[in-house]
C-alpha cells in the first residue's frame, strides 16, 4: 500500500498493510514562512519517513483593530482569502504539495474559530491560559462574540476549502475552548463555541478531504465534542485520563494518537523503548482503527530520530 492508501483504508473502513503514523512538531522561528518552511516540511519528511505530513500554518488570524472590549467583536472582519496571511500560507502548500506530490498523505492546519479568536488579540500564548480575554468577554457579553466568532468561521472555511483545492487530502481542525475550568461555562459553550465550531466542520464535510478534529489541551469535557463532524479524532489522552480504546468507544470514529508530546518515552527514551512502545500501543489498539501519532505537537527540535523509530516499528 501506499501511505495514501494506508491512511485511507483506516477512514474507510478497511483493513491496512501495516499501522498508518504521524507526528509533527512546530518548526523554528526562521523555518515557518516562504522557502526555508517548505524546505523544512520536505526535510522532515525524508528524515521522519510519516504516512501523514501535516502542512504546519504559523500564519495566524490576525486583524487590524484587535477588539478590546466584548462588544467590539460585533465588528470582527471574516478575512478574504486575500488577505496576506492566507496568500503566505497557501503559496506554503502549494510549494511543499509540488515538492512531495503523491508520496505521502498531507494535512493542513486550520486553528479553530476559538484558537483564532484568541490570536485576533495579538497576546503571547501565555495568556491563553491564564487571564484569557476572550473568556471574560464570553461572560460579558456573549452574543457579541458568537458574532465574531461567525465571521472567523466564514474565513477559516474559505481557507480550508482553498487548501483542498490545492490538493490537501485531509483538513486538521484544532478545537479549543471546551476546557472544564473556563468561567463561561457549558451553555455558553454550547451556544457559541460549539455552535461555531459545528458550522465550520458542517461546511468542511462537504468537501472532498478528510476531517481530522483535535481537541487541545487538558481538562476538557470530551463529551462535549462527540456529535462533531469529522473522520478522524485526536486529544491529549494522557492530560484527559481518556485512553485510546475509550475514545474511540466514545465517538466511534478512528483515532490518532498514543504517546505523550511533551514527556515520556517519545521524549525522553532510546530509540529501542521508542519503538518497543509504539509496538505495544499498536497491539493494545489493533482491534479499532487508529493512526500511531501523539497527543498534539511534539517539541520543536526534537531529535526526528525519535519519530522515525517510532513510525519504522510499525513496519515490522
Amino acid at each position: 500500500m501506499t501511505k495514501k492508501e494506508r491512511v485511507r483504508a483506516i477512514i474507510d473502513g478497511g483493513t491496512p498493510d501495516r499501522v498508518p503514523a504521524g507526528f509533527w512538531y512546530h518548526f523554528p522561528e526562521a523555518e515557518q514562512n516562504g522557502r526555508s518552511a517548505v524546505d523544512a516540511h520536505t526535510a522532515y519528511l525524508r528524515a521522519t519517513d510519516v504516512d501523514v505530513l501535516k502542512i504546519m500554518n504559523e500564519n495566524l488570524y490576525r486583524v487590524d483593530a484587535p477588539p478590546r472590549t466584548a462588544s467590539d467583536w460585533h465588528t470582527v472582519p471574516a478575512l478574504p482569502i486575500s488577505a496576506p496571511l492566507y496568500e503566505r500560507q497557501l503559496e506554503i502548500v502549494r510549494r511543499v504539495l509540488d515538492k512531495v506530490g503523491d508520496s505521502v498523505y498531507t494535512l493542513i492546519t486550520v486553528h479553530g474559530v476559538f484558537a483564532s479568536a484568541f490570536h485576533t488579540l495579538g497576546l503571547p500564548d501565555e495568556r491563553y491560559e491564564r487571564d484569557n480575554p476572550l473568556e471574560h468577554h464570553l461572560v460579558e457579553d456573549p452574543d457579541a462574540v458568537a458574532e465574531g466568532f461567525r465571521a472567523i468561521g466564514r474565513s477559516l472555511v474559505a481557507f480550508a476549502r482553498a487548501c483542498v483545492d490545492a490538493g490537501v487530502d485531509g483538513v486538521y481542525y484544532a478545537a479549543l475552548g471546551g476546557e472544564r475550568w473556563r468561567a463561561y461555562g457549558t451553555s455558553t459553550f454550547e451556544e457559541v463555541i460549539q455552535a461555531a465550531d459545528r458550522t465550520v466542520l458542517q461546511e468542511l464535510a462537504h468537501e472532498k478531504a478528510d476531517l481530522f478534529v483535535h481537541i487541545c489541551k487538558p481538562s476538557v469535557n470530551l463529551q462535549a465534542y462527540v456529535d462533531y463532524p469529522g473522520d478522524v479524532f485526536n486529544w491529549a489522552s494522557h492530560a484527559n485520563d481518556l485512553s485510546l480504546r475509550d475514545g474511540y468507544a466514545l465517538f466511534q470514529r478512528p483515532i490518532l494518537g498514543g504517546f505523550d508530546d511533551r514527556s515520556g518515552v517519545l521524549v525522553d527514551g532510546t530509540y529501542a523503548e521508542i519503538a518497543a512502545e509504539a509496538r505495544s500501543i499498536a497491539a493494545m489498539n489493533a482491534d479499532i482503527p487508529f493512526l500511531l501519532g501523539a497527543d498534539c505537537t511534539l517539541p520543536t527540535n526534537l531529535d526526528s530520530g525519535r519519530i522515525r523509530a517510532a513510525v519504522t516499528a510499525m513496519r515490522g
